[in-house]
């Protein structure tokens, strides 16, 4: 199958984001495409990033699931 060209940014992630700054909000819309894209899951310090990038990572691994069966 050919590789996706596209994935969905559900508005519910907005309140992921909200509560970081600037450079956290960055670093993890850089990490979330860098997965879509290339599958590599990112070496995070940050506690807090770490945990709104599993959030967004599940989500995206369940649509994954969901357009293969498809």
């Amino acid at each position: 199958m050919d590789k996706k060209k596209s994935f969905i940014f559900y508005y519910d992630w907005c309140d992921v984001f909200e509560p970081l700054s600037i450079e956290q909000r960055g670093e993890l819309l850089t990490s979330v495409l860098d997965f879509v894209k290339n599958g590599v899951e990112p070496e995070i310090s940050d506690l807090a990033l770490t945990i709104a990038f599993n959030v967004i990572r599940n989500t995206i691994n369940r649509d994954v699931e969901k357009y293969e069966k498809v």
